[in-house]
Formats: C-alpha cells, structure tokens, sequence
C-alpha cells in the first residue's frame, strides 16, 4: 500500500493533536502569544467539565501597545480562579499571590522564586502595582500567579503587555 502524502499526514496529525489536546482557547496577551488590542476576551468554557477551575491572570490597564505618560504607570489585573494572599506560607492549590514584572522575562522554572534582577520585579497581593520612575520608550509589564513561597505554578500563570511611554513635554508640544 502506498504511503499518502506529507501533507495528509501533516493534517491527520494536527486533527489528532487538537482531539487530543482539548481545543482550549490561548489567553490573549500571555507570553506565549500577544493579541492586538481590542481583541481580550476571557478563555471560552471547554465543552468538557473540568475537576477544577484553572487559575488566570489578565492585564487590563493599561493596554496592550497602549500609550502612557512616562513616570508612575499602575498595572491593573484581573485574577480568576484564585485566592490572593501575602507571600509565605504553605503552599496550597489556588492561592497566593502576584509577581509584577517590568522589562524582564518573568521566570518559570518549577520549584525556584520567581524572582529577577532587584527594581525589575514587585511581589503583591494587590490587583495593580504603580512602577515609579518610567522612562519614556517602549517597556514590557507582565505579571505572574505566584504560590506562597513565590516559585511559579505548575503550569505557569502569566500574562503580559508592550506599552510605549511618552514624557508629558511630548503630549504638550504643538
């Protein structure tokens, strides 16, 4: 019998892939895929139950390729399936807390803190943070679902945005 072709199998492989995986929708803006602005919407339900809600975490200020004024920026995050509490403790399923991150790749290495380079990295169990100090230019805010002794979920949790800061001088000139 004579093999078919590369792209049947291709497909046939993908088809299975989907089945297999679920067809669970990305969350918009995470760091494995940015999404324009406008276009955020929450994960759309799997058709099958799930055991358990799967926490999320979604930047909703400021925007993605939004503008800001240079100097204090607040990140403002919505948090879902998840019980936000202060940094240490037992770790336990569905809780702890934020790790907001500014200009750096947040971490994901199972079993480490979460942490970066010191002044590139925030720990709270707020839903926004103001980093001070914004320098005009194009930055990176992100911010990931941390457990009580702040290493990263398992999946990790993160979402992300690109912002370009402008200094006021900028808005006002004519």
């Amino acid at each position: 019998m004579p093999l078919p072709p590369i792209h049947v199998l291709v497909f046939l492989i993908l088809v299975a892939c989907i089945i297999l995986c679920g067809c669970e929708e990305h969350i918009p803006g995470s760091l494995t895929g940015m999404t324009p602005p406008g276009t955020r919407q929450a994960p759309a339900p799997s058709a099958m139950p799930l055991a358990a809600e799967v926490p999320a975490v979604l930047i909703t200020s400021p925007p993605f390729d939004g503008g800001v004024i240079s100097g204090d920026v607040t990140i403002v995050v919505q948090v879902r399936h998840f019980t936000l509490d202060e940094q240490g403790g037992t770790n336990r399923p569905g809780s702890g807390h934020l790790i907001y991150y500014r200009d750096t790749v947040p971490p994901v290495v199972k079993g480490q803190p979460a942490f970066t380079m010191p002044g590139t990295y925030a720990v709270s169990p707020s839903l926004e943070h103001t980093w001070t100090d914004v320098t005009p230019g194009t930055h990176t805010f992100a911010v990931q679902l941390v457990n009580p002794d702040t290493t990263p979920l398992d999946p990790p949790v993160i979402d992300a945005v690109d912002v370009t800061a402008v200094s006021p001088e900028e808005i006002s000139a004519p």
